[in-house]
């Protein structure tokens, strides 16, 4: 694994791509949760991955403006979210941390595995399989998920 930040990665294997071309498979430390979301989430290692193939997916299916957003805001994303939900049967992922900028949602899904945490010496790493931001009047998606996890006034509940 490559102590490299999301923008590194995207620049050196994904920028320029055609769509759906392969991409060389990396993976780098994304952030380092903090203690309260760790504990939410029953994350078995406080890191987040994030793969080159994560990355691709984004950059293939979202428009650029978009894109741009979730490159930029996908850590304090994931490090800090408003909520945590548990995600719902056939969906990808384990868990979705949503927190909103400028106004909008940012959802990211996030896939708890048995890989081997080589840096924490563990059995489980937590993997962002994708990001996406909530269009205007389409916030009643998370309806359906259930809140396990909310930072109200700057403290974090159960």
């Amino acid at each position: 694994m490559e102590d490299i930040t999301i923008v590194k990665l995207f620049k050196r294997y994904i920028r320029n791509t055609e769509e759906k071309a392969p991409v060389v498979e990396r993976i780098a430390v994304l952030c380092k949760l903090t203690n309260a979301v760790k504990t939410a989430g029953n994350f078995p290692t406080h890191k987040i991955y994030v793969t080159t193939k994560a990355l691709k997916h984004l950059y293939d299916r979202k428009p650029a403006e978009e894109f741009n957003a979730i490159l930029k805001y996908l850590l304090p994303l994931v490090k800090f979210p408003d909520h945590i939900y548990a995600m719902k049967a056939g969906k990808r992922g384990d868990l979705c941390f949503v927190k909103k900028f400028r106004g909008l949602l940012y959802v990211c899904s996030i896939e708890i595995t048995n890989d081997k945490d080589p840096d924490e010496q563990c059995e489980g790493m937590n993997y962002v399989v994708t990001a996406f931001r909530l269009r205007k009047g389409k916030e009643s998606y998370l309806n359906s998920y259930r809140l396990i996890w909310s930072w109200k006034g700057g403290f974090p509940s159960s």
